[in-house]
């Protein structure tokens, strides 16, 4: 992770899923660009998940972000699956981590 705090920018990706013990699971990807290694690489890491409202997801990735010492300001990317908890423009994810910041391009992944 190293190498993503020296990064000018990078976004975020995320996801939720059931593990084997039927636990949700919250996939974080960060994706910057390494100068050093002149590539984009990506870091990903996992959060339990206890409740799945879009407000304790977008806390959830803030306090990822916030544990691996990135630049919130530098966060300029967030992409989501098509599920409306996390891709809703309305009261999703996406629109409370975009109401936060505001350079924070959004796309998701998948059909719509």
């Amino acid at each position: 992770m190293q190498a993503a705090k020296k990064a000018y920018a990078y976004s975020v990706m995320a996801d939720e899923s059931c593990d084997i013990a039927e636990k949700e699971q919250l996939s974080i990807e960060i994706r910057f660009y390494d100068e050093g290694k002149n590539t984009f690489r990506e870091v990903l890491g996992f959060v339990e998940l206890t409740t799945m409202d879009a407000k304790t997801v977008a806390s959830k990735i803030d306090r990822f972000v916030e544990n691996e010492r990135l630049e919130p300001g530098w966060r300029v990317g967030q992409g989501y699956d098509w599920c409306f908890t996390m891709a809703g423009n309305i009261g999703g994810v996406q629109k409370t981590v975009k109401e936060k910041y505001k350079k924070s391009f959004v796309f998701s992944l998948g059909k719509p």
